[in-house]
């Protein structure tokens, strides 16, 4: 099928082996589920992904599909690593839309995504209040916060937006820091003027540790409301 829905087992399907396949930590575990245009790319980052997040483990389900049809898979992924003396935790989400061609995907899409890393001496659990999706030229508020009062601690962040590129290195971004009123980070963005994805990166300073925030954003030109909630 090529841009409709796929019967309901196909897709339950796909998502049980691709969780399967990446779960196992094979060389290559893209190959046999997506077409030659999109596995060796896939392939690199996921190698990259791994060396940093060997304990790294997947849960993939259906989404809701798409307004034009096309069936999705939300991809979770956790990591967590409690060692003697430093603590890290990674949650990361992902919503991809794409098109099949002989039980193959092809031509994904992400239509939102945000990972969660925090480190330091135990977790510091933050909420995010950020939208998935907004329209062209728009302002919209950025919102990072603490989910636990932080009483006297000092606290310091920054926000910077990404290319396309940096994203795709999966390079650490150097984030200008500066002191925080309040239980965490607040700010208005603006929205391109041209449709496409937003992706921003923050640090969270904290006596405890760290926490790093990435998140796109869909930058539409028609009402984004089918686009904003999908967990």
């Amino acid at each position: 099928l090529l841009g409709g829905i796929a019967p309901e087992i196909s897709i339950e399907g796909l998502s049980s082996s691709l969780q399967k396949q990446l779960n196992s930590k094979k060389n290559d575990p893209f190959q046999i589920l997506f077409t030659n245009n999109n596995s060796s790319a896939l392939q690199t980052r996921y190698q990259k992904f791994l060396n940093r997040f060997p304990n790294a483990i997947w849960t993939i389900s259906r989404g809701k599909d798409l307004s034009d049809g096309r069936p999705s898979l939300i991809i979770k992924i956790e990591s967590v690593a409690d060692k003697k003396k430093s603590f890290h935790k990674l949650e990361s989400v992902e919503r991809i839309g794409f098109e099949l061609i002989n039980k193959k995907i092809k031509d994904y899409e992400i239509i939102s995504s945000y990972s969660i890393l925090s480190g330091g001496s135990k977790p510091l659990p933050i909420s995010l209040s950020i939208p998935n999706s907004v329209l062209t030229g728009t302002k919209y508020d950025f919102d990072i916060i603490f989910n636990e009062p932080i009483n006297d601690a000092i606290i310091a962040g920054g926000l910077i937006s990404l290319s396309q590129k940096q994203v795709n290195n999966n390079k650490n971004p150097k984030i200008e820091l500066s002191p925080l009123a309040g239980g965490g980070l607040f700010k208005t963005v603006q929205a391109p003027l041209k449709a496409g994805t937003q992706y921003w990166a923050a640090i969270l300073a904290h006596p405890e540790g760290l926490v790093s925030i990435t998140k796109s954003v869909k930058i539409v030109q028609t009402n984004p409301i089918l686009l904003i909630k999908f967990f």
